[in-house]
């Protein structure tokens, strides 16, 4: 249609021109009207369209529905609007012709047949669009597979599959949505975590390390929570590094390689700390002194504190590098440990201490150096009785002689001289008469001879005397002398009485002292079988002597 109006209009221009001559030429737009709308092309808006000459403010209605939508534009009209526009610039939604004015409603915002939330402006025409209601139905407009409320008894608020009691209604679908159900499901004790439904028994972990302290009852699922453990017995609770008790048996503190044997157990975690260990050091066993690195072996020595290379004292242990230290010695024994000059012991059995050359019995030892000193010796023919006084040496035994007759008496005494006793005093101590210078010595006798006859009484003992005994005592008894005062009477004699006087008696037997001689009607033999015939005894006598072998 347009091009046909411009062929129209350029057309008139040519035969406008054609016309030559002066004066306006035909085609001027204040006279033209190339439309014949009776309005020229000056003043026509569209001078090609009858219908339409003039400039007017309109809205633009896109969706031909009488209605343009607001805001205002110019467009080219006659005596009424061209198509798509409108003067009313009250349409909503200028791209459907359905809906043209604003009104309210409820939107069904997830399609699922079933309007909800708030209540809303919506663009409509006679009816609300589709996707809306004028009533609000919908439990959960923004999800389709919910729109109804239904009641429900358990509640599983983290999804894990366990209930807990809760009776209420819940926005649904056909069925309960997940975490709500009419029956129950285990008993869920924390349905705020899924990762925990039931209490179990286990132990406060405070500190983490895996191992438990205090037992107690925690919610929890297919693992515990943190801060809970399976395992108690946590030695050091609070310290994450340490949980269980390690055993061992050696320590070496001075890290020297060497250690102690000390057996024990400590709060550790996955292994014994250093110095602590199941076997010994690396470089060995039973260091002496574990806080110092510089030793670790025993070693035994004497001090050797003069420098005499003997050591002395008590003997030591060491614990060094290996080594004897210096100022220390494997050999003992000195008896001065402070004195160089003297480092050994000498036994010595005899003593001179006033150095008069004799000795007394005294053993024992001395320390000297290379020899026994003076006044010590181990043997000796010199013996000193009074080792303090070198004017005297030699031990005598001496007895008081009151009556100066050279033996002594009392008991015996004791002096250390220069070789004799004093004057009053001698060797012997025998004297019986101590005040008598005659008498001084005990001399035994064996009978008493006191009528002078040479035969002696049977009577012992001793006498104290001088030179000799003395009358009528016998050193040797000389018969039995019957009667000691009467010199014709010595003997004791067994006599038998002689009736027939034939030289032989008869019983009894008479025991009498006598001399030399036989009182007469008596005899020494007794064995007369007829003592009244002196002739019978004769012939038996013969007969015996004939018959005799």
């Amino acid at each position: 249609m347009r091009a046909a109006h411009w062929l129209i209009a350029a057309l008139a221009t040519s035969a406008l021109h054609c016309g030559g001559g002066e004066g306006r030429s035909v085609a001027d737009p204040a006279i033209v009207d190339v439309d014949r709308d009776g309005v020229v092309s000056a003043e026509d808006c569209d001078d090609f369209d009858a219908n339409v000459w003039r400039r007017v403010s309109a809205h633009r209605d896109v969706d031909r529905d009488g209605r343009g939508v607001a805001g205002e534009g110019v467009t080219c009209a006659g005596d009424r609007l061209p198509e798509g526009w409108s003067a009313d610039g009250t349409d909503c939604d200028d791209y459907d012709a359905r809906r043209w004015t604003m009104g309210e409603g409820y939107p069904d915002a997830d399609g699922d047949g079933r309007a909800g939330g708030a209540l809303a402006p919506v663009c409509r025409g006679d009816a609300l669009p589709s996707g809306w209601a004028d009533v609000a139905t919908d439990c959960a407009p923004e999800d389709s597979s919910r729109w109804g409320e239904l009641p429900y008894l358990y509640v599983d608020a983290d999804g894990d599959g366990f209930t807990t009691e809760g009776v209420g209604v819940v926005c649904s679908g056909e069925s309960l949505p997940p975490g709500y159900a009419a029956d129950p499901s285990g008993q869920d004790c924390d349905d705020g975590d899924p990762r925990a439904f039931a209490f179990t028994s286990a132990f406060h972990d405070g500190d983490g390390d895996g191992r438990g302290g205090e037992p107690g009852q925690v919610c929890a699922g297919d693992h515990l929570p943190a801060g809970w453990a399976a395992q108690g017995g946590d030695c050091a609770e609070g310290d994450g590094q340490r949980w269980q008790w390690l055993s061992y048996s050696y320590v070496d503190r001075d890290y020297d390689g060497y250690s102690v044997y000390e057996p024990g157990s400590l709060c550790g975690g996955g292994g014994l700390p250093s110095p602590y260990s199941t076997g010994p050091g690396w470089r060995g066993n039973g260091d002496c002194d574990d806080t110092d690195v510089r030793t670790h072996a025993v070693v035994y020595g004497y001090a050797d504190s003069d420098w005499d290379r003997v050591g002395g004292g008590a003997l030591l242990t060491l614990c060094t590098a290996g080594s004897l230290p210096l100022g220390y010695l494997e050999t003992g024994g000195d008896c001065a440990p402070d004195d160089a000059t003297r480092w050994r012991e000498y036994a010595y059995s005899y003593r001179d201490a006033d150095g008069d050359g004799r000795f007394v019995y005294q053993s024992g030892k001395v320390c000297y150096g290379a020899q026994l000193p003076p006044g010590y010796a181990t043997s000796t023919s010199s013996y000193d009785c009074d080792d303090g006084d070198a004017s005297i040496h030699t031990e005598l035994w001496g007895y008081a002689d009151e009556d100066d007759d050279t033996v002594g008496a009392g008991p015996a005494v004791r002096y250390c001289t220069a070789g004799a006793l004093p004057a009053d005093r001698v060797v012997t101590g025998t004297d019986c008469a101590p005040t008598d210078p005659a008498a001084w010595q005990k001399l035994s006798y064996a009978g008493l001879d006191e009528d002078g006859d040479g035969f002696t009484t049977r009577v012992g003992g001793t006498l104290c005397v001088g030179a000799e005994l003395p009358e009528p005592y016998r050193a040797s008894a000389a018969g039995n002398d019957c009667d000691d005062a009467d010199t014709a009477l010595w003997r004791w004699t067994v006599l038998y009485p002689d009736a027939d006087g034939d030289g032989i008696g008869t019983p009894p037997r008479e025991i009498r002292c006598l001399g030399e001689t036989i009182p007469a009607g008596y005899s020494l033999q007794g064995w007369d079988e007829q003592p009244a015939d002196p002739g019978a005894q004769a012939a038996a006598d013969g007969l015996d002597e004939a018959t005799s072998p």
